[in-house]
């Protein structure tokens, strides 16, 4: 089973990966600012930390999928080598 985005050519890959990276990072500053402007820092760990754990499988999947260490069995049914 090959998944869609690897279908891609890599450098149409890479650019798919920064494309969330760039909005990951522009939702961190919007939300960064209104924090600091309101006083609620908090906001800003709670906001990284989500947006961190929303966009690491973007980035963890396809890298361990190129080293061979991930198998696709169909879109939602993924295994680790062991």
């Amino acid at each position: 089973m090959n998944h869609p985005f690897y279908l891609k050519p890599s450098k149409e890959q890479r650019q798919i990966q920064i494309k969330i990276g760039v909005i990951a990072l522009f939702f961190n500053v919007i939300v960064s600012v209104l924090s600091i402007v309101s006083g609620l820092y908090f906001f800003i760990c709670v906001s990284i930390a989500i947006t961190l754990s929303i966009i690491a499988p973007f980035f963890d999947i396809p890298a361990l999928k190129k080293q061979g260490k991930l198998i696709y069995y169909s879109t939602l049914f993924i295994t680790e080598k062991e």
